[in-house]
């Protein structure tokens, strides 16, 4: 039965013999001591994420009048005569002319401007109408 010779080097050894030439060779292609500066990775800015409401993006009503016709929410807003009413307008849906105070695309935005409105007799039944 043959056996096999195996040679193991010695790892721990904090020297390593070099011949002349090899040491030569080896000063030629050495890098000088140098500082090497950490990188720094860029933190990566969070995804876009993108909700229902900014791809279907909604409109928030301020109604203040429902009429069954175009007609009536016409007379409607020429018998209110409000200073404060600057963006009055009709938006026609589901077979109804409603007349808003104001549009907002802000929902809290349009809540708020709802209440203040409601403080005026005239306004108190003013509600939210999302399209």
């Amino acid at each position: 039965m043959a056996t096999n010779n195996v040679y193991t080097p010695d790892f721990h050894s904090d020297t390593i013999k070099v011949s002349g030439a090899e040491a030569e060779v080896a000063n030629e292609i050495a890098v000088p001591h140098q500082t090497i500066q950490p990188v720094i990775a860029e933190t990566q800015q969070p995804a876009t994420v993108i909700t229902e409401e900014m791809q279907n993006p909604k409109i928030y009503y301020a109604i203040i009048g429902s009429f069954v016709t175009e007609k009536q929410a016409n007379q409607y807003i020429q018998d209110i005569q409000m200073p404060e009413l600057t963006h009055i307008g009709i938006v026609i849906n589901d077979g109804r002319a409603r007349v808003f105070a104001a549009k907002f695309d802000n929902r809290k935005e349009a809540e708020t401007y709802i209440q203040s409105l409601r403080t005026k007799e005239k306004l108190k039944d003013t509600w939210l109408y999302v399209q």
